[in-house]
């Protein structure tokens, strides 16, 4: 079997901390159809507990673009499928996981499918205005603020700042704060990818 995946972005991320923002903004800016899968590691259980579809297609302009999926579409039959572009998330993993991590050693394709070319995004947004959103979410988190939240930010900065390498060495490394704030950057950030610029999807 060929490549299934023209492009594949697996975007690495602390929940709350801009990661969503980042890959709708390089959804916008693909030029092809999107299909997108949210935080990878939890799909399988909220299938099955609340009926959740398993892929979604992203927004423009109160409209939607990207792909049409059956509601009972399966991650085989998505993996069988063309994508033009896959961006899949990774919200609040253990960054020195990955390398005993299956889904990272060969296991995505199986449930992806494979990919032509494939980019590693690191995000990570302010501690401040993180740890303020986590504060306003769910109680569950709140509750982790200080015996998760704070020490796992700490673990993605030092990865963003190349302290560790526990993401591959080409990982496109996102300040969402210079993201949000500087065109020059996020053009620097959407040349990575090999994508035309736009401000479509900007907050």
């Amino acid at each position: 079997m060929g490549h299934r995946n023209d492009i594949e972005i697996r975007v690495f991320h602390v929940k709350r901390g801009g990661g969503h923002a980042i890959m709708n903004w390089l959804g916008h800016s693909a030029g092809a159809p999107v299909f997108f899968l949210n935080n990878i590691f939890s799909k399988p259980k909220k299938v099955r507990r609340r009926r959740e579809k398993i892929f979604q297609r992203l927004i423009e302009d109160g409209g939607t673009y990207g792909v049409d999926l059956e509601p009972s579409a399966t991650y085989h039959e998505v993996a069988e499928m063309h994508k033009p572009v896959l961006i899949y998330n990774v919200e609040n993993f253990e960054l020195d996981r990955i390398v005993d991590e299956p889904l990272f050693r060969g296991g995505a394709e199986t449930l992806l499918g494979s990919s032509a070319k494939r980019f590693t995004v690191l995000v990570l947004r302010d501690a401040f205005n993180t740890f303020a959103s986590v504060r306003r979410g769910k109680k569950r988190w709140q509750r982790r603020l200080n015996t998760f939240y704070r020490e796992h930010w700490k673990t993605y900065a030092k990865e963003l700042l190349g302290e560790t390498s526990y993401l591959p060495e080409d990982t496109v490394k996102v300040n969402y704060n210079e993201w949000f704030l500087s065109e020059d950057y996020r053009r620097e950030v959407v040349a990575r990818f090999g994508f035309e610029y736009t401000e479509r999807g900007l907050l």
